[in-house]
């Protein structure tokens, strides 16, 4: 049974294709869809895990922020089956945990180059939530995506487990 969306987004989206799970944790599962033509990390959160006021308060959030290495809600909060969905970008590449795992594990170092590159673009991500009054309250390397492996440039902080800061 499905309820009204949370987030108030235009256009119905469409979801098929579920291909994996890209993670688990506490809170629910992340798997890859497609998503309007697109692909989405969707993450399916039962009801009972969490508030339909926390939910509010975390699409606000995603709603309050831009930034290119931020990954952005793509529509709507709906419930579905007794789990939330919540459809978010989907960034082509690994966690930064992975990164450091690969990187630890064979002769090919990361460059302090791509490095800095990682550190400058988690920096300018949490800057961006900074000046909007916003605290990342779970930031690890898992919830730090480098999108196109260790050349990229381009690295993603992933907003989980938000709230504002107070001020």
């Amino acid at each position: 049974m499905s309820s009204p969306s949370l987030c108030r987004r235009p256009a119905a989206a469409s979801m098929a294709y579920s291909t994996s799970t890209l993670a688990e944790g506490c809170f629910g599962k992340v798997y890859k869809q497609k998503y309007n033509d697109t692909w989405a990390a969707i993450k399916k959160v039962p009801q009972q895990l969490i508030s339909k006021k926390d939910l509010e308060r975390e699409c606000a959030v995603y709603n309050k922020v831009n930034h290119p290495n931020i990954v952005k809600l793509l529509g709507n909060i709906n419930l579905k089956d007794g789990k939330w969905v919540i459809p978010l970008e989907f960034i082509f590449g690994e966690d930064l945990e992975t990164t450091i795992f690969k990187a630890s594990k064979s002769k090919i170092q990361v460059s302090p180059a791509v490095r800095g590159t990682i550190i400058l673009g988690m920096c300018e991500g949490l800057l961006h939530l900074h000046a909007k009054d916003i605290v990342h309250q779970d930031l690890k390397p898992e919830n730090i995506m480098v999108s196109g492996g260790t050349c990229s440039d381009r690295p993603l902080v992933v907003l989980k487990h938000l709230s504002f800061s107070p001020g």
